[in-house]
């Protein structure tokens, strides 16, 4: 009965981390194609958390094998970083009946970070949600729903709530990141001289505190109206794009929530349209995932520029009041057109660097942007600041424009159904 127990007993017990990587690694080995692919992707399951075993056995192994373990770890590195990005956001759980407005949009502060503008609130105003594990977004959007003469508005980096009869909105959801399609801007012009109609769908893309993708595209699909007109959808590789880092005016010292997001169809309605017969396309979140320096300036204390082919960075100097470094930059690209057309997009950054390589991300206000026409094309010209809290030993080295080598593209799609124009 005693070695009945011991056997129980060892059986039930785990298998040493390390001495599972090891056993993985082994099989990386085999002349059999399918034993192999099975074991990298054992081994990718194993997660973060075998990351030290399986680099203890790179130093003993060698040859394709060890080609095949460099690029597990690869692939570990990039599901992780893909998974902190795609990550729940903060929640709102709380029931509340009838209670004041200050309490109930307080206690929604506190549980998710954002912040809430409810000044413009009347005094004396009652309200009431029940939530369980809701996203901030659609807590505010229940709390005025409930009310039904308050609406809110978000901005890059407070959401507001105002009086106003409420307007459900339509909303679309992807991860961590919702989709709100605001409304549809179309300038019909009659008349000499009005011009040509203009059509676009405008929206607000809300995101985990801190998390917002670097970049984001509105596609629209090609639908038609009543009266026959079909309504031209937006090109992939148009690179236009509504929604960048850029947010002018606003703090640049803050979290951002959200961005305005829109884009114009290649075609508008016909200006005597009164629907579309569906509206329908998607939102495309670009999350970065990693980069290249493809321009260093090296002195930040003076006016420096710094090329790499056809990119340009220069910085007027820079500030700095305790932790805080304050950056005026200029990014200037030259877009030459081809046989084959204008190059793909790629999304850029500006970054800080330390001596050992360490990078500090900063926040960023877009003073201006300008297409400046010339002979042999367009070239680009941003114009901005850039402000970085700097840790505690932390010397800046180098200040850094990066160009994206590693992507996550995330799908939004949404479909308004039939759209009414008049």
């Amino acid at each position: 009965m005693r070695v009945a127990v011991v056997l129980i007993l060892l059986l039930g017990f785990p298998q040493d981390p390390a001495e599972r990587v090891r056993a993985l690694v082994e099989k990386l080995g085999s002349d059999e194609i399918a034993a192999r692919e099975q074991a990298a992707a054992e081994l990718v399951k194993l997660g973060p958390a075998a990351i030290p075993a399986i680099r203890a056995q790179l130093a003993k192994t060698d040859g394709e094998r060890k080609a095949r373990l460099e690029a597990v770890v690869k692939k570990i590195e990039r599901d992780d970083k893909v998974a902190k990005l795609l990550a729940p956001g903060p929640t709102v759980t709380l029931k509340a009946k009838d209670r004041p407005a200050a309490e109930v949009i307080a206690e929604i502060q506190k549980q998710t970070g954002i912040p809430i503008d409810g000044h413009d609130i009347p005094a004396g105003t009652l309200l009431s949600l029940d939530a369980k594990e809701m996203s901030p977004a659609a807590a505010i959007d229940d709390l005025c729903a409930r009310h039904g003469r308050l609406m809110y508005r978000w901005s890059p980096s407070r959401v507001r709530i105002r009086p106003a009869r409420y307007r459900k909105l339509p909303a679309f959801d992807a991860g961590p990141y919702r989709f709100i399609a605001d409304g549809i801007l179309w300038r019909a012009f009659s008349g000499e001289g009005g011009g040509d109609p203009d059509f676009s769908l405008k929206g607000v893309l809300i995101g985990p505190p801190g998390r917002l993708p670097h970049a984001v595209r509105l596609e629209i699909a090609a639908t038609e109206d009543d009266k026959g007109n079909i309504i031209g959808a937006t090109g992939p590789r148009e690179s236009s794009n509504y929604g960048d880092l850029e947010w002018s005016g606003a703090n640049p010292s803050a979290i951002r929530l959200s961005r305005i997001v829109w884009r114009p169809t290649r075609s508008p309605p016909d200006m005597e349209a009164a629907k579309l017969k569906n509206l329908r396309g998607s939102v495309r979140l670009t999350l970065v995932l990693d980069g290249k320096r493809i321009a260093t300036v090296r002195n930040l204390d003076r006016r420096e520029s710094a090329t790499e082919g056809r990119t340009t960075l220069t910085v007027h100097g820079c500030r700095r009041q305790g932790q805080t470094l304050t950056v005026p930059y200029v990014v200037s690209e030259e877009e030459v057109e081809s046989e084959e057309g204008a190059k793909p997009w790629a999304p850029t950054w500006i970054a800080l660097h330390d001596a050992e390589g360490h990078r500090l991300e900063g926040s960023e206000e877009v003073i201006s942007r300008l297409g400046l026409s010339s002979a042999g094309g367009i070239t680009d010209q941003v114009e901005g600041i850039l402000t970085f809290t700097l840790p505690d030993q932390f010397v800046p080295a180098t200040l850094d424009l990066m160009q994206v080598t590693d992507v996550e593209e995330v799908r939004l799609p949404f479909d308004l159904g039939e759209v009414p124009l008049r």
